[in-house]
């Protein structure tokens, strides 16, 4: 790859942005694989390009941003520490994937990864089995949308985030909506109030 374009590519990914949809294409984690990334559409800037990211870059993003959405990707440990270090990430879609590579991918585990400033999820196709994580995970979390019926529940420690408010299920498996209502149960129970919404769309 030319220099010059690989660092003014770098240059505009690591701007003063606040919002990035990023599609990731034909994205296999393979060691010393190029990934690439297109349509990247930034508030700030807006523009359109198609970029060969090296796996020693993968997922390098703005540290300002407040809102991201990923297409088409597997939640590896790379990239959820990549997401893990936006401080400022409010709200984050995570939408399809491809078919599992290796097993370790069917679980997204966060359970010792903290996402401080993350109010709102959506998971819309997202290809993982079991998902983990503790009330640390989510310490301002307030709303989840969820749309995939490969992942079997929600986690249990959601009735310790005094924050979550609202709970959005569209295509889901029978026992994520039971564990949304066991969650919802709980702390009407640990709360003595009707805190928490769980919508079946």
């Amino acid at each position: 790859m030319d220099r010059k374009f690989q660092k003014s590519s770098e240059n505009r990914m690591r701007s003063n942005l606040s919002f990035l949809s990023t599609e990731l294409v034909a994205l296999i984690p393979y060691e010393n694989q190029a990934i690439y990334v297109e349509n990247d559409k930034a508030k700030a800037s807006d523009y359109s390009q198609v970029v060969l990211v090296g796996w020693e870059n993968y997922f390098v993003f703005p540290s300002n941003l407040r809102y991201l959405s990923i297409a088409g990707c597997f939640l590896t440990e790379e990239m959820v520490l990549s997401i893990a270090r936006l401080k400022k990430l409010e709200n984050l879609t995570l939408k399809g994937g491809f078919p599992w590579y290796r097993r370790e991918y069917r679980c997204w585990d966060v359970t010792d990864v903290e996402f401080p400033a993350l109010k709102y999820l959506a998971l819309h196709g997202v290809r993982i089995e079991e998902w983990k994580a503790s009330e640390e995970s989510f310490p301002v979390f307030e709303e989840i949308s969820i749309r995939t019926g490969y992942f079997k529940e929600i986690p249990p420690s959601f009735t310790d985030i005094p924050t979550l408010r609202l709970i959005k299920l569209y295509d889901y498996n029978d026992s994520v909506e039971v564990s949304a209502m066991n969650i919802k149960k709980e702390i009407e129970e640990n709360n003595g109030c009707d805190s928490l919404q769980v919508l079946k769309l």
